[in-house]
């Protein structure tokens, strides 16, 4: 299912990925204070989230047909992403700040991303659906 998902609405998915792009884009180069923290590594998480779902969109929106290659080529551009953003943070903000934290959280959503969509593909269709 989560492939042919991929493929009905790939067209679908690049602008989805361009958009979270953009969304990523605008928050870290906000100028606004960054918001109180509801729990401690609340910012590490919200990186880890961010580019876990980059990471999906560009895999589903990746015309190849196997997915470990899109998987690679997903998580490689999102993770380059991630750093750029990070470059940009450090020299067009004041009020931001670069740090390898966040470009480990990045990592470590890249990762997480994979492993859930290699664990989605192994399954056959009825476990999913709970049948």
């Amino acid at each position: 299912m989560v492939e042919s998902v991929a493929v009905k609405y790939r067209g679908i998915f690049r602008l989805l990925a361009l958009g979270w792009m953009v969304t990523i884009l605008v928050l870290a180069l906000n100028d606004a204070p960054a918001s109180v923290a509801f729990f401690p590594g609340q910012d590490k998480l919200s990186h880890a989230l961010a580019f876990g779902l980059l990471t999906c969109l560009w895999t589903f929106a990746i015309s190849f047909s196997s997915l470990r290659r899109r998987l690679y080529l997903a998580g490689l551009a999102s993770l380059s992403y991630g750093a750029l953003v990070e470059v940009a943070q450090f020299l067009l903000t004041t009020t931001r700040q670069a740090e390898w934290g966040d470009l480990l959280a990045d990592l470590a959503g890249v990762l997480a991303a994979a492993g859930m969509l290699l664990v989605l593909k192994r399954q056959p269709e009825d476990e999913r659906s709970g049948g």
